[in-house]
Parts: C-alpha cells; structure tokens; sequence
C-alpha cells in the first residue's frame, strides 16, 4: 500500500496518461520538460509533489495546460500550493476546462524567486500588496500595489520583493496564444 497523498497521486496519473497519449517514454519527456528522469517518475508514482514549475515545464513539453494534471475528475482542479526559498506559489481552483489559469504569489520581504517562469500565452497581473521588482528578459520594472500589468509570458519573468516589505501579487495566464507581432508589456 502506497503512503503518497491522493493529490500526488492524481497528478502522478494525469502526468502519466499524458505522456502516454503522446507515445512518450520518461526518458524522453523528462528530456523535453529539462528535469531528470528519475524526478519525472517519482511524480508520476505520486511519491513527490511537483511544484508548480515543474508543472508549468512538464506541461509545456506535453502541450496540454499545468490544469490538467490538478483535475479532480469531475472537471474541477484543486488549488495546488508550494514554497521554495520562502516564496509561496499557490495555483488557484478553477475548472479543468478552463480557458484561463489563476496564481496567487508571495515573496517575502527581500527574497524574489529562484528561477524565471517561462511559458506560452500571456500574463495579467496585479499586484495585491507590497512593493517590489518584475524581472521581464532584460528589463527589470519597479512594482507596488494596485499595478496592473500584461506581458507575453514567453519572456523570462520573476518577482523580487522590496528588503523592507513583502509582495503579493495574482497572476492569470492565457495559455496556449503564440507570440503576437506588437506584444509586450504595459503597465497602468
């Protein structure tokens, strides 16, 4: 009898199903999503949670988006919540159909995010509370609350909290939109 947690275990099987539709081994996706192999099949046997990244990553290379693997089977996705480094991505439920995927961010106060997040589509954020720094490719924006911005997310970004106060801000991506001529970035 397995101690995996049900959640683990249910993106474990979705991750599986989907590399399988494709006619994918591990080896070949774990080549394609940029992680192990070994860390492919520990998910996929629900023995590890994939953190949100690793979701974004593996989903990018099965072309399907991060919200299916979180699907409950009944057409709605769990929440799915992780904290690397002390900064906290938490994917917000939606409907396994949906056209949209919603995140909610915390940085603590001097901290930003070990990697960039990468992917298809375009982001909308807002930023809740706290102020801070949006790393978009080469540039590097200032950002407080109330900002509103959109980006193509096929450019590399990150948050970064100011060192005196955290930053809280929630993202909704729109998957799967190639990269438009004129796309970028515009705050308000």
């Amino acid at each position: 009898m397995s101690d995996a947690d049900p959640l683990d275990r249910r993106i474990g099987d979705a991750v599986r199903t989907a590399r399988r539709d494709r006619h994918l081994t591990t080896r070949q996706l774990a080549g394609l999503a940029g992680i192990s192999q070994p860390t492919l099949s520990n998910i996929e046997n629900g023995r590890v949670r994939a953190g949100v990244a690793t979701l974004y990553q593996i989903a990018e290379a099965l072309g399907v988006p991060p919200g299916r693997f979180l699907s409950d089977g009944a057409g709605r996705h769990d929440g799915h919540d992780e904290t690397s480094g002390g900064v906290r991505l938490r994917a917000l439920p939606a409907p396994a159909a949906a056209q949209l995927e919603a995140y909610e961010i915390t940085v603590p106060a001097g901290h930003s995010e070990e990697r960039a997040f990468q992917h298809a589509g375009e982001d909308l954020i807002v930023i809740l509370a706290g102020r801070g720094e949006l790393a978009l490719g080469e540039r590097t924006l200032a950002v407080r609350e109330g900002d509103v911005l959109w980006l193509d997310a096929t450019s590399p970004h990150r948050f970064a909290a100011a060192a005196t106060e955290a930053l809280r801000a929630q993202v909704v991506t729109a998957r799967g939109r190639g990269k438009r001529p004129g796309s970028g970035l515009t705050d308000n």
